[in-house]
């Protein structure tokens, strides 16, 4: 599409650190999604990243995966959007609800905020040890290097589809570092 991109991931994160808080600008933000709910271990959300950083983007849509595949490109108009948190990982959304959390872009908003561009772009994750995990990474494509499921874990499904319950998994390396993969019971 023919917009103009004024503003990064990074700097959106940097600039509302505390939240909700409306954004009042006429920012716009280019990033490629790097998932999607196609799996079932999102919900409601994209994971978008562009070369600074990654944030989940909230939309009250389902198969959202149809329209904003993995590596799709989407450029977003981000004035009366929200920025807010869950658990203390950014986010982006469309309004707040009364609980104070961040509601979804409603379906009949999307095309106000999101603008699709080109498709099937490669998203390449970087390599990462888990002694080099920091909050930098939240919500990047990453792939872990050199690392195990524990002993416990091994062989077990990643996903229990049949209760749908979510499940925490131990991934390890050979170092004695460690952390946990959680997986949705819908994936």
């Amino acid at each position: 599409p023919n917009i103009e991109v004024n503003f990064s991931i990074d700097s959106l994160k940097a600039r509302y650190v505390s939240g909700p808080v409306q954004i009042k600008q006429d920012l716009v933000i280019s990033a490629v999604v790097v998932a999607d709910d196609k799996s079932g271990n999102l919900y409601k959300q994209l994971i978008i990243q562009d070369s600074t950083g990654g944030i989940a983007l909230l939309v009250d849509g389902s198969y959202l995966y149809g329209d904003m595949p993995i590596g799709r490109r989407i450029f977003i108009k981000l004035k009366d959007l929200w920025v807010g948190d869950y658990h203390g990982v950014r986010q982006l959304g469309g309004y707040v609800q009364q609980d104070g959390s961040l509601g979804g872009i409603t379906g009949g908003r999307i095309n106000d905020y999101i603008l699709k561009g080109k498709w099937g772009i490669t998203v390449e994750p970087k390599a990462v040890k888990i002694n080099q995990l920091n909050p930098s990474y939240i919500n990047t494509l990453i792939a872990l290097d050199g690392v195990e499921f524990a002993t416990a874990d091994a062989g077990k499904p990643y996903a229990d589809a049949f209760n749908l319950q979510s499940l925490s998994r131990t991934v390890k390396d050979c170092n004695g570092g460690s952390v946990v993969a959680y997986t949705s019971g819908y994936a």
